[in-house]
């Protein structure tokens, strides 16, 4: 669940509130929830544009699924004005 402490604690982390940040964090719940699995049970691919307000949304996932780019977990495939996730198990 989005709770305001949640999203407080994300911003901390990224830097700044912005709409990717919400969409990263909604995306990365989505896949929690359906997998119910842990941090170390998860891997992510994530597919944004490289750039800036877009990619922003990898730090909401990162977040919320613990897929960081420190046990390179997340996989971003880089796409034009895109965005999607696929969280394996």
């Amino acid at each position: 669940m989005l709770t305001d402490d949640l999203i407080n604690q994300a911003v901390t982390f990224h830097g700044h509130f912005g709409p990717f940040l919400i969409l990263g964090l909604r995306a990365g719940l989505i896949g929690v929830n359906y997998l119910e699995k842990n941090y170390f049970e998860l891997q992510a691919i994530v597919t944004t544009s490289p750039n800036p307000p877009v990619h922003v949304s990898l730090d909401g996932i990162q977040f919320v699924s613990g897929c960081t780019t420190g046990k390179k977990q997340p996989k971003n495939q880089n796409q034009r004005k895109r965005f999607s996730q696929v969280y394996q198990n």
